[in-house]
């Protein structure tokens, strides 16, 4: 009797899809299933379910508010994101060359991540407000103010808002791709009398290629969610200079405009899945042109120009941590500002900000301690402000089932993906990408279709099912996974180990810190989301923290400050335990660029 051969690989296929077919079978579930549907009805006629042919597509393209949304949002990534990268990369040259205090930096540089979006927007508001902080420094010289939100002028600071909370991240990617730079290079360069900008622009930023084009599109993605700031800050209906695609495609959503936004998404969509294409290509091609200094032959000149350069290298290192620390104290500003606020009391809250909320005459002021610190108004939120601790909780229990889900689902499918080669290997994975890049109004119609589908439509499992099969938490573990060695796991085989055995005892491990970054990612994600409760809950005993948005008058400042300092308190505890591992899992995205 003849046994049939069976070959390892076949098993071991069949394990990677054990570990990747439940991620799998949510992300169709609920992302990839549904969008079909919706370009199904990009074509059709919602009342009548008639064949539309392109007429959605021509509605959409000849709508007034589409054309003005669209060129808003090119004219937003075309200003914001150039400027992002550019600033991001002259940051990270002397961060990764290490200057004193960088450590420290890199940290202060994160921290806008973890601020909640409604803090961030009260100090804006108090900022550029028309009697605010911005135009009384402006009237000590002279220069008349203006009403930056609701002027011109409300594009600039979107896109200030829009860099201020992107730089750290951008940077933490930048240091990951000069790091694998080799250092040889440089040290030649400097041998054969290469100055530091010269070698920056001939060596640097040629080596850097693969990895602009990635840290360009994840900008251009980011860029998306400055929809938050701009929503709390000036409503639906904001100035039509940042009236951008997200405000459009949330109205649509909210008169159920069901054709507009078929076409709509499917529009936008195809732009996200070109981008996501041309990402991938660029990151499989990891362009490596280095270019080599030729040899002067001058040994004198080589002496004088290297004393020149260490000259300048100790300027540098003087001017450099100043302004590091300038640029950090910025980032962190937005917390001393709320804690200050927070221990006012209600006389000086009141007096410093007067002019904003009750149109006084004046400017608004402020002072970085209080005169007379009191705890009084955090009192008032503990004791006699029962719906922000409604929404706290409702935060944490949204915020907890996410990471929960995606612990139980998204890591295994990592695993998967990372170690295990099987039949659509790629496709499937190259589709966890797509879904990544999407933006939540693009998917806001097939989110809707599915949860109306199974009946969660105002309830808290319309926020969290769909958030536990998010792909960027696999996306950014699976990096982290595949840099396991692969003899590693091949002699736990040959001990008899087993695949469960092998991702339990040696994966899960190895991967800690991959795994704890994206969960400290995810946790902040969550913790700031807006667009998904806005759409799909209506009940205000179900909104999270982030929805809690007080009605500022002159006698509330000093609560509205206190309740920002507890929405902050657990997003900065996160980010404080698990920094470390978040810089990882952002170089993780372009260390193997």
């Amino acid at each position: 009797m003849y046994c049939k051969y069976k070959r390892p690989g076949r098993s071991r296929e069949r394990w990677g899809l054990l570990f990747v077919l439940p991620s799998l079978m949510g992300v169709l579930a609920f992302y990839v299933i549904p969008y079909l549907d919706v370009i199904r009805r990009a074509f059709t006629r919602t009342l009548t379910g008639e064949f539309a042919g392109s007429s959605n597509f021509c509605l959409v393209l000849e709508n007034p508010a589409f054309g003005l949304a669209a060129a808003n949002t090119a004219k937003m990534m075309a200003v914001s994101v150039p400027i992002l990268v550019v600033c991001s990369l002259l940051l990270a040259v002397p961060l990764q060359k290490g200057i004193q205090g960088g450590r420290w930096f890199k940290s202060g540089l994160l921290i806008p991540m973890a601020i909640p979006v409604a803090a961030v927007v009260l100090l804006w508001q108090c900022i550029f407000a028309k009697q605010g902080f911005l135009n009384g420094f402006l009237d000590l010289f002279g220069f008349p103010g203006t009403d930056w939100m609701n002027t011109g002028y409300a594009f600039a600071v979107l896109v200030f808002s829009y860099v201020w909370k992107n730089l750290g991240y951008s940077v933490i990617l930048w240091i990951a791709a000069l790091e694998g730079i080799p250092a040889e290079i440089n040290e030649a360069a400097r041998i054969d009398g290469a100055g530091e900008w010269g070698i920056f622009l001939r060596i640097t930023v040629p080596n850097l290629l693969s990895a602009f084009f990635t840290i360009t599109v994840l900008s251009l993605i980011n860029s998306f969610k400055v929809f938050r700031e701009a929503y709390l800050v000036a409503g639906d209906y904001p100035h039509e200079s940042i009236y951008m695609l997200q405000h459009l495609f949330n109205n649509w959503y909210r008169n159920l405009d069901v054709d507009k936004m078929a076409a709509g998404a499917v529009l936008s969509g195809s732009v996200c899945t070109g981008v996501s294409l041309l990402e991938e290509m660029g990151r499989s091609r990891g362009v490596r042109d280095c270019l080599f200094w030729k040899r002067t032959g001058r040994e004198m000149e080589q002496r004088r120009e290297h004393r020149k350069r260490a000259g300048l290298i100790r300027k540098k290192n003087m001017i450099l941590p100043f302004l590091m620390g300038l640029l950090a104290f910025i980032c962190c500003y937005p917390i001393l500002f709320l804690i200050t606020g927070a221990l006012m009391g209600q006389g000086e809250a009141a007096e410093n900000l007067r002019p904003i909320f009750s149109g006084a005459e004046g400017f608004a002021s402020w002072s970085l301690i209080p005169f007379q610190p009191t705890l009084r108004s955090c009192v008032e939120v503990i004791f006699d402000t029962p719906d922000f601790f409604v929404m706290f909780w409702n935060s944490m229990k949204i915020t907890g089932g996410v990471l929960l889900g995606q612990a139980l689902f998204g890591i295994p499918a990592a695993w998967g993906f990372a170690r295990y080669h099987f039949r659509f290997h790629r496709g499937l994975f190259f589709l966890y990408i797509v879904m990544m890049m999407m933006p939540f109004q693009v998917m806001m119609l097939s989110d809707y279709l599915v949860i109306r589908k199974m009946q969660l439509m105002d309830t808290m499992g319309a926020v969290i099912l769909p958030g536990i099969f998010s792909t960027l938490p696999v996306f950014i573990i699976c990096q982290f996974f595949k840099e396991i060695p692969e003899e590693l796991l091949e002699a736990a085989r040959i001990d008899g180990a087993g695949e469960g055995c092998i991702f339990f005892r040696i994966g899960l491990p190895l991967g800690k810190s991959g795994i704890i970054s994206a969960l400290v990612l995810q946790f902040l994600e969550c913790w700031n989301m807006l667009e998904q409760p806005m759409a799909f809950l209506k009940t205000p005993s179900l909104w999270p923290l982030s929805m809690f948005q007080p009605q500022i008058t002159v006698e509330t400042a000093g609560a509205a400050f206190a309740a920002s300092v507890f929405a902050l308190l657990p997003a900065i505890w996160v980010f404080l335990a698990g920094h470390e591992f978040l810089e990882q899992g952002i170089q993780a995205y372009c260390g193997n660029v």
